[in-house]
């Protein structure tokens, strides 16, 4: 069994001297062999930069954690923004989960010019080597019921900080 890759990015997503637009960092997500799941400091940031006494910088800390959750998904990932850097653990349980159990199957159209035509998408877990339905198996043997939820669009909650679309 090969091991998955995954690529973990922490940032503030403040863009400073970027030659890479948005644009171009989401389109190289999107073609990335691996999720890329980022660790937005911009929360944690925002608490530290409204404290007295620091000087004023004007700073859009929503549209940094929209920038990471935009190119996290364009790859697969996900956007975990805590609200700040000290209890990360959960942020690191979930990313764990993800790695090690879930899987998110993706599909692109072929038809990029009509997005309003919905098309049928048939999903099945099969054996390669026999071609039968998957069997799954837990540590100790025990068959595990497979579950395939199929959804219109995919958005993973957050595992701690702000929940929803970014």
């Amino acid at each position: 069994m090969a091991a998955r890759k995954a690529t973990i990015l922490i940032s503030s997503g403040v863009d400073t001297f970027s030659k890479a637009t948005l644009k171009d960092a989401v389109n190289a997500a999107r073609q990335s062999d691996a999720p890329i799941y980022a660790i937005s400091l911009a929360q944690a940031l925002r608490a530290d930069a409204d404290l007295p006494g620091k000087p004023a910088v004007k700073i859009d800390w929503n549209a940094c954690d929209k920038t990471l959750g935009e190119i996290a998904r364009a790859s697969g990932g996900r956007l975990y923004s805590p609200s700040d850097t000290i209890t990360l653990a959960p942020t690191y349980d979930d990313l764990i989960q993800n790695l090690k159990v879930r899987y998110v199957i993706a599909y692109r159209s072929s038809n990029h010019g009509s997005p309003d035509v919905r098309r049928t998408v048939r999903v099945e877990l099969v054996e390669p080597a026999t071609g039968k339905p998957l069997r799954i198996v837990d540590a100790n043997g025990r068959l595990v019921r497979v579950t395939v939820i199929a959804e219109e669009s995919y958005t993973p909650t957050q595992a701690s900080g702000k929940k929803g679309n970014f």
